[in-house]
């Protein structure tokens, strides 16, 4: 069901980029309200696929996670753009704008908050699934999906 989830959250981002980080209240059809539901409604696609990735809050089932890590680390380097993002000063937000411009200026921000977030994720996976025990102990599979996502990164 959770692989499922991941792969119907991933596709719609996919699809639409711009709604990756929007709250996604009354989308999806349904009867009575589970409360797991109600909450999977408020957050945004992408931060529910982060909250997946974590091993700490997905009910520690890493099989998920490594897939969730997989399916961000996809995600993001298909919507990154190639130039860099810089965010508006102060001096520039308080300047009226086009509606265009604030809509864009608020997709890269957001864009960035959540890939930040990642990057935090994923180092902090890292650390954890490192060996465990003593320094002969093998790192994790979660803790190698983790440090090979970054190298993909810091490839493209």
């Amino acid at each position: 069901e959770r692989c499922d989830l991941i792969a119907e959250l991933s596709e719609s981002v996919m699809i639409d980029p711009t709604t990756a980080f929007t709250t996604a209240k009354g989308d999806e059809g349904g009867g009575g309200g589970g409360g797991e539901e109600d909450d999977a409604r408020e957050t945004s696609k992408m931060r529910r696929l982060l909250e997946l990735a974590n091993e700490l809050k997905n009910g520690h089932d890493q099989f998920t996670a490594r897939l969730a890590i997989l399916s961000l680390l996809a995600l993001f380097q298909d919507i990154l753009p190639s130039y860099r993002i810089r965010l508006p000063t102060q001096a520039e937000m308080s300047v009226r704008v086009a509606k265009e411009t604030k809509k864009l200026w608020d997709y890269e921000r957001a864009l960035l908050t959540h890939y930040q977030q990642y990057l935090k994720l994923l180092e902090r996976t890292w650390e954890r699934g490192k060996g465990l025990g003593s320094k002969d102990d093998p790192p994790s599979a979660l803790a190698v999906t983790s440090v090979l996502a970054l190298c993909e990164l810091l490839k493209a």
